[in-house]
């Protein structure tokens, strides 16, 4: 019984252990097809959005291009140009596609929780801009 459990945890370890690697990859595309940028690149970049692997995607109309970050572990290049392709009955259609890897970026969990998005010590309004509004002026409009 102590040797199943020892198994059954040694499985669950090594399971955990491999999850946190991502092989992230860039994929820089150049889309032939696309009329306006209004309706073509933000439809695209919502599809990609959804797709499962996809961690971001970015179509630019200007450029005609689309920057896109995948999970290589669960969608491939491939399907990422069937997907494209697919979209508006084969309208659009990938010129071409340079992938970059994106080494692995993980942060540790510590480092997340310590860092946080307001610092008290460095306030964005200095005390010259910042005003307090004239309450009776307020209070007058509401009475009014």
């Amino acid at each position: 019984m102590k040797r199943f459990i020892y198994l059954l945890l040694t499985i669950v370890f090594l399971g955990c252990s491999s999850e946190g690697k991502l092989e992230k990859a860039q994929l820089v595309m150049q889309i032939e097809g696309m009329s306006c940028s209004h309706s073509c690149s933000p439809f695209i970049q919502k599809k990609l959005s959804l797709t499962e692997g996809v961690e971001s995607a970015v179509v630019d109309f200007d450029t005609q291009s689309a920057t896109i970050v995948i999970n290589k572990k669960v969608v491939s290049e491939a399907s990422i140009v069937d997907k494209i392709q697919s979209i508006a009955g084969g309208q659009y259609k990938v010129k071409s596609c340079k992938t970059t890897v994106i080494k692995n970026t993980e942060t540790p969990k510590a480092s997340l929780e310590s860092k946080s998005d307001f610092d008290v010590s460095n306030p964005d309004v200095s005390s010259r801009e910042f005003k307090l509004p004239n309450f009776f002026k307020i209070l007058n409009i509401f009475l009014n």
